[in-house]
């Protein structure tokens, strides 16, 4: 009955709350990978916890929160790399930023991105005290010299 509404109901909003409910995995990804409807989609990578489906979601899904959802859950370091420089939307990109343990790639992030925040986030995971200065003296949004100093 649940997994019936949550693919079938007509209204987004019982399709999305069905699916919050939802445990069966293979349903979950059957559903973040089928659906047409970005909400439900966004709930189903809530409760999914494969890799595999989560990987291909926070990559190529087309709605940002959805991707969001599924970088939320993932620890794979190189998916979240890729997210961290790659992804369109600087929220998906500091979600992923957030969660990455690379010095390189968090140096290469706090100099480069093109989004504040995405830069911040990463200054405030730098433990590299080289980069740290020279993202203080050189970054060029007045808060992330600012973090660096902090951190």
């Amino acid at each position: 009955m649940l997994a019936d509404l949550a693919e079938h109901a007509k209204e987004t909003t019982v399709r999305i709350e069905a699916t919050s409910k939802l445990t069966d995995q293979t349903l979950l990804a059957k559903i973040v990978l089928e659906s047409d409807i970005p909400g439900v989609r966004m709930a189903a990578a809530a409760k999914l916890t494969d890799p595999a489906v989560l990987t291909k979601v926070a990559l190529e899904d087309a709605f940002s929160p959805a991707r969001e959802e599924a970088v939320l859950r993932l620890t794979l370091q190189a998916v979240l790399g890729r997210v961290a420089l790659e992804d369109t939307d600087a929220s998906v990109r500091t979600t992923a930023v957030e969660k990455l343990t690379s010095q390189d790639l968090l140096a290469k992030i706090a100099m480069e991105d093109n989004h504040k925040d995405v830069r911040k986030a990463a200054v405030e995971r730098l433990t590299d005290q080289t980069v740290l200065a020279k993202a203080a003296l050189e970054n060029k949004d007045e808060n992330v010299r600012k973090a660096a100093v902090e951190n």
